[in-house]
């Protein structure tokens, strides 16, 4: 039966040096993936670049991904397009909304997926704090949480600093899906704040 190659991607990474047994076949076989545009392994090298090699014309590699249906990719390309918007805020939130109704996108499992990625590429830290600077908010961009009945707790918890107090469980959120994205892009800064190196 033959296997998909997402799924030899979980065993896999693009570490060549890693490996032993057989190492000529799977480096053949990620380098069919790469030269096939298979969006996994687009996602993976967009990693790599970004977070690690600090390219920032890697995340047009996100898109690409994103483009061809790779939900990670989708995640972060969204969050990005909230902080720097580059066609406008309003239609970033318009296609992560779209995103979560259509094609039922876990943007909790999204999250934990992405910072399980660099602990396997590297054992130091790997965020730096212009890296964080890309998905970092203005405050005035959570104002409208105020609004919304089922986030204004979390809204005043937020706007007073209380970084430690607040639910970063999805499901535990009852507020609007445009408020669900801003706190999840909020979640995933504090989660990178964590990871940052301050050098």
């Amino acid at each position: 039966m033959d296997i998909p190659a997402e799924a030899w991607f979980k065993k896999y990474q693009w570490h060549p040096e890693w490996y032993d047994f057989d190492q000529e076949k799977i480096v053949e076989f990620l380098q069919k993936c790469k030269e096939h545009k298979n969006p996994e392994i687009i996602y993976r090298e967009a990693v790599t670049q970004f977070f690690i090699l600090k390219d920032d014309e890697a995340a047009n590699n996100f898109r690409v991904a994103a483009k061809a249906g790779h939900m990670e990719s989708s995640y972060i390309v969204g969050l990005l397009g909230l902080v720097n918007p580059t066609e406008g805020e309003q239609d970033a939130m318009e296609w992560l909304c779209h995103l979560s109704k259509t094609k039922q996108i876990d943007m909790q499992a999204c999250r934990a997926s992405f910072f399980n990625r660099p602990m396997r590429y590297t054992i130091s830290s790997v965020v730096t704090p212009s890296t964080l600077a890309k998905f970092t908010a203005p405050t005035t961009f959570f104002l409208t949480c105020v609004n919304c009945d089922g986030n204004r707790e979390w809204f005043f918890k937020f706007q007073w600093g209380w970084e430690g107090n607040y639910s970063d469980t999805v499901s535990t959120w009852n507020c609007c899906e445009s408020c669900k994205w801003k706190r999840e892009l909020y979640c995933f800064e504090c989660k990178l704040r964590r990871e940052t190196c301050w050098i």
